[in-house]
Parts: C-alpha cells; structure tokens; sequence
C-alpha cells in the first residue's frame, strides 16, 4: 500500500520507500532504456521519456522516431521533462524541440512533464496557438510561476499543478497565493532532486495553507494526473 506519490523525480533519486510511488522521468535520450527499466520493477513505478531543455544540444538526429518507438512499446509511458528555459542558451532550439514533443504526446495521447522557467509567455503562447494539437494533460512540475495564469494551465490546457521543495525553504505569501488559487484536484507534490521523505513535509505545509487534510486528494490527484489518454 502507497500513501504517497512522487509526481516528479529522476534517476538520481531512484531509491523508493515501499509506501512511495515514483515518477521518474528522464532529461536526455540516454536516461529512456533506464526509465523504461524502473517502470519494471513495480507497479507503483511510473515513468516518462523525453528531452530537457538545458540537453537539447544532446539530441540525436533521430531521437523524434526513437521517442515514437519507445512509447508506442510502451503504453503507460508519459512525456517529460520537457520545456523551456530562459536561463539557458538557444531559446529557438528549445522551441523547436519541445513543440515536436508536444505533437507527439498529441498523437500518442500521453501525459507530458513541464519545465518552464522565466519563460512563461513563450509557452502560454505556444498552447494557445497549438489549440486542438495539444496533449491530454501536463504536469506543471515545481511551479513557480505567477497565481494568475493557473486558471488558464487549469481550465484550458488540463494542467495539474506539482510543488516541491521550494514551498518547504521559503513559503512566500507568492507561493501561498499560488496555492490557495489552484483548485484541491489539481494540487500534486514531488521531490525532483530532493530527498522522497520530502514528500510528508510538502503535504502537510499545503494542508495548513488551504485548512483540510490534502493527503488523500493528493494522491487521488496524481493518480488521474498521471494515466494515459
């Protein structure tokens, strides 16, 4: 029995508590084979494959039908980390590429894991002009954008909202404001590269802002967030 699960985390955290579930997901093609490995090993092991924003210079020429074949052998298989991110070089490359992941977790009808930093206009914009060519849902992991857009992320583009352990070091009253505004359904938790025994401190901290016991909306929210389709 899981009480928890790990909306986003990676290989380098890879040891699971038994009362965890984990999401790994990858930053760079040589993480895939691994991810799709860890999915193996237990049912509460979840896993997505994709390309980084800070790694696209790593990419293949290939890697598009590489990232097709491995979701097509595998079909619980999400998209992600995948994104943009105004602190690191070759802002068109990172469009490029993650507007390619984006038609394909379309057509494959899979969850992807989003990373954006300072670049949330670039991105907004992206979805709103896509429209139809969207995937199902998306993960917004470690959200530390404005309260304001998450109406939009919500109810336009099906996203769910993960926080990590930025809300545990300095919970600002932006980050309140963020989480008073996002709705119970959508409110995930996850380490990243943080410890999973992280994962109770975060809880609780969100249970205290918003006044009920979150555990099991929690884990309810990530359970929806995360199936295919």
């Amino acid at each position: 029995m899981i009480d928890y699960i790990n909306a986003h985390c990676h290989l380098s955290n890879c040891d699971r508590p038994e009362n965890v579930g984990m999401v790994y997901n990858a930053t760079t093609q040589s993480d895939w084979n691994k991810i799709v490995s860890q999915c193996n090993t237990s049912p509460f092991v979840w896993g997505a494959i994709g390309i980084h924003p800070w790694y696209i210079h790593t990419v293949s020429d290939d890697w598009a039908h590489q990232m097709v074949e491995t979701l097509g052998q595998n079909p619980t298989l999400m998209l992600g980390e995948v994104g943009l991110d105004k602190h690191h070089p070759n802002m068109d490359g990172q469009i490029a590429i993650f507007e390619r992941q984006l038609d394909i977790a379309a057509d494959m009808q899979r969850v992807v894991h989003i990373h954006c930093v300072g670049a949330w206009d670039k991105m907004l914009h992206i979805f709103s002009v896509r429209k139809n060519k969207l995937p199902p849902k998306m993960v917004i992991h470690g959200f530390a954008g404005p309260a304001t857009i998450i109406p939009d992320l919500v109810n336009r583009y099906n996203a769910y909202i993960s926080y990590g352990a930025a809300i545990r070091v300095r919970t600002t009253p932006k980050i309140t404001d963020c989480i008073r505004n996002t709705p119970k359904t959508r409110i995930l938790v996850e380490s990243d590269d943080a410890p999973n025994d992280i994962l109770p401190v975060l809880v609780d901290i969100i249970s205290d802002i918003i006044g009920v016991n979150m555990t099991h909306q929690i884990y309810q929210n990530t359970q929806q967030a995360i199936t295919n389709g």
